[in-house]
C-alpha cells in the first residue's frame, strides 16, 4: 500500500481503504480517518510531552490494534475481527502506511507499539535525565549514564534481571549493584 497522508483531503480515500479491509465488521475495528488521526495525535502528544520534538519524530512508526470486547465475551472462547494500522511520521504529517484485518481473542488488550528514530530517543532520554546527577556507591559521578541507558534500552532482554546484568557489564567493572545507583 502506498502511504496516504492523514490530511482532510484524503478522508474519503482512507475511509474507503478501511471499509475494504474491515468488510462488514464494525465493532472493535478502526473504521474512519478520524480514529486513525486520533491515534497519531495522541501518540505524538505523549512523545512531545516526554521531550521529543516534532522534527525528531520524522520516521517514527506506530502500530496500533484496538482491544477486544473483554473477558465476559471471552468466556465463550470467541475470537473477534479487528483492524491493525501502521502509521509513519513524515516531515510534516503522519501517514497511513498499512491496514490489515486481524483476528484476536476477545480478551486481548489494545496494542500501541511505537518505534522511534534515534534523534527522538535521545531527546526523550535527555529530558528524562536533565537536572539529575548520578553517583556510584563510593560517591564517584557517573557522567555517561545517558549513553549507557540508551545502549541498554536498545539491547534485547528477556527479563529485568537480564537488563541489570547488562547494565552491570556496562559499568566500569567495579561490580557495583546497578539497583543501588
Amino acid at each position: 500500500m502506498k502511504k496516504i497522508l492523514l490530511h482532510d483531503s484524503n478522508t474519503d480515500r482512507i475511509d474507503e481503504v478501511l471499509r475494504q479491509v474491515n468488510g462488514r465488521a464494525t465493532a472493535h475495528t478502526i473504521t474512519s480517518m478520524t480514529e486513525v488521526a486520533r491515534i497519531a495525535m495522541d501518540a505524538e502528544a505523549e512523545l512531545l510531552r516526554r521531550g521529543a520534538s516534532r522534527t525528531s519524530l520524522k520516521g517514527a512508526v506506530i502500530i496500533h490494534r484496538p482491544a477486544g470486547p473483554g473477558k465476559t465475551y471471552a468466556k465463550t472462547g470467541r475470537r473477534v475481527i479487528t483492524t491493525c494500522v501502521t502509521l509513519e511520521r513524515g516531515a510534516a504529517h503522519w501517514g497511513l502506511v498499512e491496514v490489515e484485518r486481524d483476528e484476536i481473542r476477545a480478551d486481548s488488550p489494545e496494542i500501541c507499539c511505537i518505534r522511534l528514530p534515534a534523534a527522538a530517543t535521545q531527546k526523550i532520554a535527555k529530558a528524562a535525565f536533565s537536572g539529575l546527577s548520578f553517583q556510584d556507591r563510593d560517591g564517584r559521578p557517573i557522567d555517561d549514564l545517558l549513553g549507557r541507558a540508551l545502549m541498554l534500552a536498545r539491547l534485547p532482554c528477556a527479563s529485568m534481571h537480564e537488563r541489570f546484568a547488562l547494565l552491570k557489564a556496562l559499568t566500569d567493572g567495579s561490580g557495583h549493584d546497578p539497583a543501588a545507583m
